[in-house]
């Protein structure tokens, strides 16, 4: 409510004007500057890019804005500052797919967290709440285990049943070691290939416990109990991705993972979330370098805020005033919009209608609750 009613929000469309200065204009009047500017723009540099830059975008919307991209031969690029790209980095490495598949954390009866806060903020909490109080609830009398493993005890750490301080960045050596206990004391691991059996080699339970800080006993029996309870599941995010050698840690989970035969179990590729289709870092770098070379002709800015997000390294501010057209859809005059040629103010979530895609054959509809407070309007509306 206090985005809705903020006395901040930009109240209409804004162009500008011979002398360079924002000025309020109605919509139909902007939708046709806009319109011109575009066919002036492709006229006269018929090779300049035009880049429609977007959070992650999905459901009709998304489509839409795609198919605008491919008949203005065009780019879309999704853009979140919070991209799990370490995440996705570790499944392609380990198991030859950049998806983000859905934990099944309701079907586990061990449950072992390296710092992720999935109660919090990670991936889709509302919905694994749901699973963890399911896997936390009595069934045939019995009760799942939870077990946190973190420098500290965050939200979701201290509604685990057992808390795990470790060395900050040592979360990977934990996960090896605790691998390593399952394939020497014979727990798991069949069908495991030689190579993973020699990479786990050095990871004994007694260096995991030098390096981490955790006791060889408690190493042991995470062990036992992952593969004793199971079916498991192991997820790392958060604390545990949030360092330079996030890969590798997530790397090691998921050996953890497969080495207990839980892939396939709790742990679904064929159900992967769409947070997994935002681009890379990398693709955010090439398109700033791309802005700085004076390559794009107009920018497309929706509900992102790159000038603020972005490691100031990059110069993204600095490469915004080499691009010929800048067009924002932001709701309030925020650091990348105030290089905006042009702002078509996006209703409110709470004025818009919509459809949301989280997840791979799983489409949620959004509604309005009340008509537009100020003189906004729809994104998919304007592009239609």
């Amino acid at each position: 409510l206090q985005g809705l009613y903020n006395p901040d929000r930009i109240r209409s469309p804004q162009v500008t004007n011979e002398s360079g200065r924002m000025v309020p204009a109605g919509w139909e009047n902007a939708e046709k500057a806009l319109t011109e500017k575009i066919v002036e723009i492709r006229q006269k540099s018929p090779g300049g890019k035009v880049v429609f830059l977007s959070n992650n975008v999905t459901g009709s919307l998304g489509s839409l804005i795609d198919d605008w991209m491919d008949a203005l031969g065009g780019e879309h690029i999704s853009y979140e500052p919070f991209s799990y790209e370490p995440l996705k980095e570790a499944n392609k490495i380990v198991f030859g797919t950049d998806k983000i598949p859905s934990y099944n954390i309701d079907k586990a009866n061990y449950l072992l967290s390296f710092g992720s806060d999935f109660i919090e903020t990670w991936l889709s909490p509302v919905e694994y709440t749901r699973k963890f109080s399911e896997m936390h609830r009595v069934k045939d009398n019995s009760v799942g285990k939870f077990v946190y493993v973190g420098p500290r005890a965050s939200l979701t750490g201290t509604n685990a049943d057992d808390w795990i301080s470790v060395k900050p960045g040592t979360e990977g050596v934990l996960a090896l070691g605790i691998a390593n206990v399952i394939m020497s004391d014979g727990l798991g691991g069949r069908g495991v290939g030689s190579a993973i059996g020699g990479m786990l080699r050095n990871y004994t339970s007694y260096n995991g416990s030098k390096i981490t800080g955790v006791p060889e006993e408690t190493i042991k029996q995470i062990a036992k109990d992952f593969t004793g309870m199971g079916p498991s599941l192991a997820i790392g995010g958060g604390q545990a991705s949030s360092s330079t050698n996030a890969t590798e840690t997530l790397v090691a989970i998921n050996i953890l993972n497969f080495v207990a035969g839980n892939v396939g179990e709790t742990i679904d590729f064929n159900d992967s979330l769409n947070v997994a289709n935002v681009n890379s870092f990398g693709d955010m770098a090439a398109l700033t370098e791309s802005m700085a070379n004076g390559e794009v002709s107009i920018l497309f800015v929706y509900d992102v805020n790159p000038v603020f997000t972005l490691p100031p390294a990059l110069r993204f501010g600095e490469a915004l005033e080499k691009t010929q057209f800048v067009v924002s859809f932001s709701r309030f005059m925020d650091e990348t919009t105030e290089y905006a040629n042009m702002i078509l103010p996006d209703n409110h979530s709470l004025e818009s209608w919509g459809d949301y895609s989280p997840r791979e054959g799983v489409l949620s509809l959004i509604q309005p609750v009340m008509t537009p407070v100020f003189n906004t309007k729809s994104t998919g509306d304007v592009i239609l």
